[in-house]
């Protein structure tokens, strides 16, 4: 019986085979599968120019973190000069590119064709604070798009700061707010709530019940977290919604409402939102975390639902004393109370009257 060689089986003239030597048609086939950005480095990396088509936007949302986390400011100017970004791209998300200074945006100097760029380096329905705090300069940053901003032409129209300039204002910030400001009040933007069939299309006047300018510049306490974010534009969609539409279903709240967990405005259509009855502040139906009573169906959020005394989920109304004002879960009330009956609070004794009626029960029911 023949048995088998461990000799490897020699082939003549063999050469090492490079990706770089496969023909473009097969490279091609491979890079659709790849997300914009991961197909512009690729192409970038073995220097074909027939990898990528620009289609106008640049999202690094589309790559994994851990990728976009390792994204210095040459790679985002070799992507941006590679695609033309100056004079093609309208749309950037810079979603997870936590370790760039701004430098690398040079390319998009003076661009009038950029409409959208999102710089808070999270991606959408995160919290902005990124620790530790990321590299991104101001003075790198607003030079650029100050130039955006003033050059003839520009089509500028929704921007998204990170969280590290708008917790720190300066004399720049402002000033670049002022003329970004200015650039949108000239262009009588149109609302595009609608209610049914029916469009708004009423020009976006800057003085409603909150919001008095595009761009959030009030330093009172009242406003404070607003400060640097876009007005009037809903951060999913972009699309321009005035202060006087009302939510069509109860009328009672705006048709653009601001979360305040990841600091971006929504507009009813992208994203449903809730409203805490305890601090009135709303957020959106992904960074919602409230508390639903079941007694009174009313929201709550985790700043406002605890238990005075363990923490637990509990209801600002239903479980709330009105003599002392103390909000509880009904044992630690209980626990509370039977420290001194003497001395407990009347609101208290009454909230527990029912609570200790229904433990006698069921010691009763147990003889």
């Amino acid at each position: 019986m023949a048995t088998r060689s461990s000799k490897r089986i020699k082939i003549a003239n063999t050469r090492p085979c490079y990706i770089s030597g496969l023909p473009d048609s097969a490279l091609v086939h491979v890079a659709r599968y790849l997300a914009a950005p991961s197909r512009i480095l690729f192409a970038i990396a073995i220097s074909r120019g027939k990898l990528h088509q620009c289609n106008a936007n640049l999202d690094f949302s589309e790559i994994d973190k851990s990728l976009a986390s390792r994204l210095t400011d040459d790679h985002i100017k070799s992507i941006l000069v590679y695609i033309n970004a100056k004079h093609k791209l309208k749309k950037l998300n810079l979603n997870g590119c936590i370790n760039i200074t701004g430098v690398g945006l040079e390319p998009l100097r003076d661009s009038v064709v950029l409409e959208v760029i999102d710089l808070s380096l999270v991606g959408q329905y995160e919290c902005p604070n990124i620790r530790p705090v990321p590299q991104i300069s101001e003075m790198e940053v607003i030079s650029i798009l100050n130039s955006v901003v003033k050059a003839d032409g520009s089509s500028l129209r929704y921007l998204l700061l990170p969280k590290k300039f708008r917790s720190n204002p300066s004399s720049t910030l402002n000033s670049f707010f002022a003329e970004y400001n200015e650039l949108l009040e000239s262009r009588d933007a149109k609302c595009s709530a609608r209610d049914g069939n029916n469009v708004c299309n009423q020009s976006i006047v800057t003085t409603g019940r909150v919001a008095t300018k595009w761009i959030m510049t009030s330093r009172i306490k009242k406003y404070i977290e607003y400060y640097g974010t876009q007005s009037f534009t809903c951060s999913k969609c972009t699309n321009n919604i005035c202060d006087n539409c009302n939510d069509p279903r109860d009328g009672n709240h705006s048709f653009i409402e601001h979360c305040q967990t990841c600091e971006r405005d929504y507009c009813l259509d992208c994203s449903g939102m809730l409203m805490c009855v305890g601090c009135n502040n709303y957020e959106c139906a992904q960074c919602a975390n409230m508390f639903g009573c079941e007694k009174c169906t009313q929201q709550t959020c985790k700043k406002c639902n605890g238990c005075d005394s363990c923490g637990i989920d509990v209801c600002l109304d239903c479980d709330s004393c009105e003599d002392c004002d103390m909000t509880q879960c009904l044992e630690c009330r209980y626990s509370s109370c039977t420290v001194d009956w003497r001395n407990a609070c009347r609101g208290c004794l009454e909230i527990v009257g029912p609570y200790i009626e229904s433990k006698m029960e069921e010691l009763n029911n147990l003889r």
